[in-house]
């Protein structure tokens, strides 16, 4: 039997966030349960078996290998190498449309003997991946998967922001979700918003958060250059690095009288800080709470459920649903569940996902609290990597989240807040915060 090893996403590598998987089931030893190969593309091949008997979404292999036979030749044509004039015409028989491919590469070789078998393979992966149109399943090169699963509550020497790249492996741009308060990155001008395009002359389109932070990264005082895409425009900015330590968790009490916690990053030891922090906000007096998931990317499922059950006594979290339809409930823990419950205000973005998307659905739901921002990500599932034979990583979705009382399809809808709020980019104050605010002065209090 193949063994497995629970790890957290914490694709943070360092500095920043990127979304959305929230709890990985990791595959260490894929050889053991994978069939033997009966291509010279053992890559190709385990890749399209992992997705045609396990992705969520039931893909056949016609659909895997036409966004393979894609990427390919975009390869091809980016090496000016020669792209293949037939195009096979894929049937959706796994073992026929394999063997199909498998000569469309050997025929891309043979017109270009400069066509790295290894690149083509790792092409072909990528436009499987992206042919699933799923956020969680993507694939990460051996160089990038040597980045992954990196844990963010390090010191670590950088410009003080966090970015999401919900769509890996396209020509999308990283973008800021957050600057930290007196970061290099505030003090040069960064904002909320802007989208990197290049760090020190190298494109990062498309490429993972975590890719981007280690390009980003480097000695303290020393500088990196950006160049960001704010609206129309693009800004050249040089960053000198400091020494960061990513916050996990930050509490405060604002307007005299209400506990604000704001939940960066879904990891282990969240539930655990956000309990001591509710509990230290008690003693200060807090009549209300604000719980902020803004730019939080998620993490791990089973904290994330932990978070949830911290607001709302009794029910289901969530349900977590298989490719079969079979969905299998997730019961809040009693034990997690803080004693002293008072008015509750969760603030949310588009940059909020997956575990954090969970939290917030969940507890407006249940009516433990009322959700205020834009709407989140709509990135929800739940994602396994795999080794693949080339040293690289295979994500792909395996399960999908119902909501927690009417059951609604989080993934690619997202949490609707129960008031809307925009926050401009320029915006005096904090707009969304100011709102809960609001509403939480009338609420009654003991």
């Amino acid at each position: 039997m193949t063994s497995r090893r629970i790890v957290s996403l914490l694709i943070a590598a360092l500095f920043v966030l990127s979304g959305c998987t929230i709890t990985l089931p990791f595959q260490s030893n894929p050889s053991e349960s994978a069939p033997a190969s009966t291509t010279t593309y053992a890559t190709v091949e385990q890749a399209l078996h992992v997705l045609v008997e396990h992705q969520v979404n039931k893909p056949s292999s016609k659909t895997l290998l036409d966004g393979a036979v894609s990427d390919v030749a975009a390869y091809l044509q980016a090496q000016n190498l020669t792209v293949p004039g037939d195009t096979p015409a894929f049937t959706g028989n796994t073992d026929d449309d394999l063997r199909a491919f498998a000569a469309y590469l050997d025929k891309a070789q043979q017109q270009s003997p400069g066509a790295a078998k290894t690149e083509l393979e790792r092409a072909a992966v990528t436009g499987m991946a992206k042919s699933t149109h799923e956020c969680h399943t993507y694939y990460l090169d051996p160089d990038r998967a040597r980045t992954f699963n990196q844990p963010s509550n390090q010191r670590y020497s950088g410009i003080g922001a966090r970015i999401q790249q919900p769509q890996p492996n396209t020509a999308t741009l990283p973008e800021i979700t957050q600057v930290f308060p007196d970061s290099p990155a505030q003090k040069a001008g960064v904002k909320t918003g802007d989208r990197i395009k290049s760090v020190d002359g190298k494109d990062v389109s498309g490429l993972t958060a975590e890719e981007v932070a280690n390009l980003i990264k480097g000695p303290e005082g020393t500088a990196v250059k950006l160049v960001i895409t704010r609206g129309a425009s693009d800004l050249d900015l040089s960053i000198t690095r400091a020494s960061l330590i990513a916050p996990d968790i930050v509490e405060e009490v604002v307007d005299s009288q209400y506990g604000y916690v704001n939940i960066q990053n879904i990891t282990a030891n969240i539930p655990g800080d956000l309990t001591a922090a509710l509990s230290r906000l008690d003693r200060e007096g807090a009549v209300g709470w604000i719980l902020d998931l803004r730019g939080d990317p998620g993490g791990l499922l089973d904290p994330a459920e932990q978070i949830a059950s911290t607001f709302i006594k009794s029910g289901n979290v969530l349900y977590e649903v298989d490719r079969d339809g079979q969905a299998v409930p997730k019961p809040v823990n009693p034990k997690a569940f803080y004693p002293r419950q008072k008015p509750l205000a969760v603030l949310v973005d588009q940059y909020t996902a997956s575990g954090a998307e969970i939290i917030a659905s969940a507890i407006q739901e249940h009516g433990a609290g009322r959700v205020f921002g834009a709407g989140t990500a709509g990135c929800i599932s739940i994602a396994l990597p795999r080794e693949l034979p080339d040293g690289g990583l295979l994500l792909y979705t395996y399960a999908k989240i119902q909501s927690a009382v009417t059951r609604d399809d989080l993934s690619g809808k997202g949490v609707v807040p129960d008031e809307v709020v925009t926050r401009a980019p320029d915006a005096p104050t904090d707009t969304v915060r100011d709102a809960a605010v609001a509403w939480l002065r009338t609420q009654p209090h003991n």
